[in-house]
């Protein structure tokens, strides 16, 4: 899957019950080995590479930290100023075959199950993401389907498309000309050039017309003055 997804294991920290987010290879194991760890393995999960554009549509940049917890990066072209914290890609609502990721709502403990030891007031924070899951790894590689201008992940490899060809193919349907026949982004702008030129005739012959019709008149005028005089 190249640098394309990315592999996030999740911990809960023993203390205070808050969790932390490790970004991981795709083929390593997150468990962690040493009993004397302060932290303790959850799950783990997977996303699209925050640098991957175009942003699938329905998703949305997370930044996550322990110490700040939970938050969504508005401005995506300029991720460089979180540097503090795990930054992922995650649906923003119900998803067909993604996971729902829990947060609890001083938003710094995540749960892929609704009971979350928490005790804060704090209710300003959406109470669920979607993410991708291991359920989502078919032959080392997430497949989605293109569906009305949506990349929607699959959990099977069958008749399914790398995110690559389905960012292309929406773009195609996106751009499905008035007749019904995809067109690519470069044919279309040649039909829009067309149709713009053949307006541009329009004009031209109206214009034309309307130069010859009034010269007409006043040439006739101009017969018709001489004959009075």
């Amino acid at each position: 899957m190249n640098n394309v997804f990315m592999k996030l294991c999740l911990f809960q920290n023993r203390g205070d019950n808050t969790s932390s987010i490790v970004l991981s290879k795709i083929d390593n194991d997150c468990h962690v080995s040493d009993s004397n760890s302060p932290s303790t393995y959850v799950s783990e999960f997977y996303s699209i590479n925050p640098t991957f554009r175009p942003i699938l549509p329905n998703t949305n940049i997370f930044c996550f930290s322990s110490e700040k917890g939970l938050r969504m990066i508005y401005d995506m072209y300029n991720i460089d100023d979180y540097k503090d914290c795990v930054q992922f890609v995650a649906w923003v609502s119900p998803t067909p075959n993604t996971t729902p990721l829990y947060i609890s709502n001083n938003r710094k403990t995540l749960s892929f199950t609704k009971n979350i030891d928490d005790t804060s007031t704090d209710n300003s924070v959406t109470s669920q993401i979607y993410v991708l899951t291991k359920e989502n790894i078919k032959n080392n590689q997430i497949y989605f389907k293109g569906e009305e201008g949506r990349c929607i992940p699959l959990h099977s490899s069958s008749n399914g498309q790398n995110i690559f060809e389905c960012v292309t193919n929406n773009i195609l349907e996106l751009t499905e000309h008035k007749h019904g026949e995809d067109v690519s982004i470069l044919d279309s702008f040649k039909i829009n050039n067309t149709d713009t030129f053949e307006i541009k005739e329009v004009i031209i012959c109206i214009v034309l017309f309307l130069i010859t019709y009034i010269s007409l008149i006043l040439i006739k005028n101009k017969f018709s003055v001489k004959r009075n005089e």
